[in-house]
């Protein structure tokens, strides 16, 4: 069960907020199964174009200009390398361990797509938090493992 304080909760579904209708991400530092903090990065997916075309991750036809109605800058996140970086030290310097990432969902529901399957891949094992906004009012946090292609889903205990 991964337990994290509600504060560090609201955080996720604050920062999936402001950024909608592009997807928000971060990393999460902690110990053990217990998130402590939650750290924000920008999002640059204007950057990762080519990465995701490589890979067959963009449909056919689509505009990839960041300020394209329906560009991959709102269809998916790519954390800004450099401070992704800062990030991952921040959290070493404070003692915590990296336990994965989160990301929004702005109009999906919070469940791994095939392009969050895919860049597991990356960290296997690490969680991953995802907050889907498909109904504003009511948020929806979920946190998933992913290995193998194969996605399990964890509990999430949020702590006053």
């Amino acid at each position: 069960m991964i337990r994290i304080p509600r504060d560090q909760y609201q955080a996720i579904i604050e920062h999936a907020r402001r950024e909608a209708p592009r997807e928000a991400c971060g990393l999460l530092g902690g110990r053990g199964e217990r998130i402590e903090r939650v750290y924000p990065v920008t999002n640059r997916a204007e950057l990762a174009v080519e990465f995701f075309a490589e890979r067959g991750l963009i449909p056919p036809g689509r505009d990839y200009r960041p300020d394209a109605p329906g560009s991959i800058a709102v269809e998916r996140f790519f954390m800004d390398p450099e401070e992704q970086f800062r990030v991952l030290r921040e959290i070493e310097r404070s003692g915590l361990e990296h336990l994965g990432s989160y990301h929004s969902h702005p109009a999906t529901e919070a469940y791994p797509s095939r392009t969050d399957v895919e860049l597991a891949a990356f960290w296997p094992n690490m969680l991953l938090l995802i907050c889907s906004l498909a109904d504003p009012v009511r948020p929806v946090v979920r946190a998933f493992r992913v290995n193998d292609g194969q996605v399990s889903e964890e509990s999430i205990l949020v702590e006053d």
